[in-house]
């Protein structure tokens, strides 16, 4: 019999965690072994995809614990008795408050996808204990977890997952004309912790320090996700005279594809990543990566293997990296080789195959 499951975020915008979140759902949605039931807080990304798929997701209003709105509550209480749903799947914080306080009256299990790096505290701590089971999606979220004192064995590490069987990717090697353009994407919603400020600095000191003027960098990511910097990034980019070297691109549905077609090297200068979807989808689309060593990119990077580690915010290292990158055609081929080999542990089946075990064991 299929576990019927209700998919819970409160948020449809899109960023990675709603990609890996939606994707992970298609995933076990084929498996045959669940029935999904999916409720969020707004319409976005997240809520056309599902549309898109056949599903038709219902949307509620769930404003913070300021303004709890017990009406959405009760809303979800009615579709867990009418559905007979089994368990609760949240996405989010916001997500996870509703849930607990559906548990109070109804016996159901509840499962905290935990996603970021947020800092964490008696809230936190307080909403952990209706969960029956609270999957971190690298080891620094559950070190984050263990820190607050949750309990150890409600707390699974799963690894994000992306599908690897891409037949659109092709292997590619650095251009050798000299007077080629080379192209280098920083990937990510325009927010602070995502740091294109960094990424800013690193092509003042190649193009206009260096010289190195046959550098192109490329923004790709939409200004509707959380605190928007994207005027700020703008000015900075004007104040260097780098109009002419940087590229907004929006949003790009087929991330692999556009890495793999158009970009010679993903940079990474986020100030703190829980895991880092694009490093995925870097290795999947034989891109090389150059990625500040915090948090989830220093976890899942094997430095000089997978990908380039440098100590975060030295954007003078950074800079060399890309330059000793660009010009070694032997290290290039290297990192995507091992980043390709890599990416078969980061399967998507093999994630979904784990978050269904997770439903399937009782507690």
């Amino acid at each position: 019999m299929k576990k019927k499951i209700l998919f819970f975020s409160h948020r449809a915008k899109h960023g990675g965690g709603e990609r890996s979140f939606f994707e992970l759902i298609l995933e076990l949605h084929h498996t045959q072994k669940i029935d999904g039931f999916i409720v969020l807080g707004e319409k976005g990304w997240l809520y056309d995809k599902f549309s898109d798929c056949g599903w038709t997701p219902l949307i509620l209003n769930f404003p913070s614990i300021k303004s709890f709105s017990f009406s959405s509550a009760f809303k979800i209480l009615k579709i867990i008795k009418t559905q007979k749903i089994e368990i609760i799947h949240c996405n989010t914080t916001r997500a996870m408050l509703y849930a607990a306080f559906v548990k109070i009256f109804v016996n159901i299990r509840i499962i905290w996808h935990q996603r970021g790096t947020d800092k964490r505290g008696l809230f936190e701590y307080i909403l952990a204990l209706f969960a029956d089971n609270i999957i971190a999606i690298s080891n620094t979220v559950r070190q984050q977890l263990l820190d607050l004192k949750i309990n150890p064995k409600k707390i699974i590490c799963v690894y994000n997952g992306i599908r690897i069987d891409n037949s659109e990717i092709i292997e590619k090697q650095i251009p050798k004309n000299s007077d080629s353009k080379f192209y280098i994407a920083l990937v990510g919603r325009f927010t602070i912790e995502k740091g294109h400020r960094y990424l800013i600095e690193i092509a003042n000191i190649l193009i206009n320090r260096r010289k190195k003027e046959n550098l192109k960098f490329v923004f790709c990511g939409a200004a509707e996700f959380g605190e928007s910097q994207y005027s700020e990034i703008i000015e900075l980019i004007k104040n260097y005279q780098l109009t002419d070297y940087f590229e907004f691109v929006g949003y790009i549905e087929n991330i692999p594809k556009f890495l793999n077609e158009k970009i010679d090297i993903t940079a990474i200068t986020s100030q703190r990543e829980a895991f880092g979807r694009v490093i995925l989808e870097s290795w999947l689309a034989k891109t090389p990566i150059i990625a500040f060593a915090v948090e989830g990119p220093a976890e899942i990077i094997d430095n000089n293997k997978t990908g380039i580690l440098i100590e975060k915010n030295n954007i003078e290292k950074f800079a060399d990296a890309i330059e000793n990158l660009l010009n070694d055609n032997k290290l290039y081929q290297y990192l995507t080789a091992c980043g390709a080999q890599k990416l078969q542990e980061f399967d998507l089946k093999n994630t979904a195959a784990k978050i269904l075990e997770i439903y399937l064991n009782e507690k």
